[in-house]
């Protein structure tokens, strides 16, 4: 199976909702004015879905050299959705999360040595969350800081009409539909716009759900029936 039979490119989200809108295709995104109106719909339908959840599709890990004397850390050159695990290289646990009052007080501390624990404090110039540890390396504490986060999709541009949308491909038309419809009729909720918004609220958690409410499974204990 190719990526292509699940997941759709920018001008594919926007051609097959301008076909089931009774429009025909368009060879580029900025073609005319609906398929420009288009893109920003798609826009705010991948901000939307980024936003939902934690999905898989955007979960990435990113390798951060320990160096001595920072207790400071980003991620660079991508754009983060939020943090879920940091870990050091020399420890099998994962570090402790803490929120930022309890780090200011660690910090005060000014202990030295391999961080034990680690929260968010403030942004960098890219707009990604600071990763703050409670301890200043030394040169004795070589390794390196292994991030667990969600990325955050970038917003589309009219040159980007072959990029392939990170989400499932029928859920991306969905929201695109349902956005176009409420904007054709110019903000009312019409019966039609309420039952596309429906299947696409459905749709979000089905499909969400894929990788994670249906994966794995739970231990039950049944207490046996006991005769006489």
């Amino acid at each position: 199976m190719a990526e292509s039979d699940f997941k759709v490119t920018v001008i594919g989200a926007i051609n097959e909702v301008r076909k089931k809108s009774k429009l025909p295709a368009v060879a580029t995104v900025d073609q005319d004015s609906d398929s420009v109106i288009k893109l920003a719909y798609l826009n705010d339908v991948v901000s939307e879905l980024s936003d939902h959840a934690d999905w898989q599709e955007l979960y990435r890990e990113a390798i951060v050299s320990v160096q001595t004397s920072v207790r400071d850390y980003s991620v660079s050159s991508v754009v983060v959705q939020n943090i879920h695990e940091v870990a050091i290289s020399t420890r099998k646990a994962a570090l402790s999360y803490v929120n930022i009052d309890k780090m200011r007080q660690l910090q005060r501390v000014n202990g030295l040595g391999s961080p034990y624990q680690w929260t968010l404090k403030g942004t960098n110039s890219e707009g990604n969350p600071v990763i703050t540890f409670d301890r200043w390396p030394q040169s004795t504490d070589s390794g390196y800081f292994n991030i667990g986060y969600y990325s955050k999709p970038v917003a589309y541009t009219t040159a980007d009409a072959s990029a392939t949308v990170p989400f499932p491909g029928r859920l991306v038309v969905q929201g695109l539909l349902t956005k176009t419809i409420l904007d054709e009729s110019d903000g009312e909720a019409t019966e039609r716009y309420k039952m596309n918004a429906q299947i696409y609220e459905d749709m979000k958690s089905e499909t969400y759900n894929r990788f994670n409410g249906d994966t794995g499974g739970d231990t039950f204990f049944r207490p046996g029936k006991r005769t006489r």
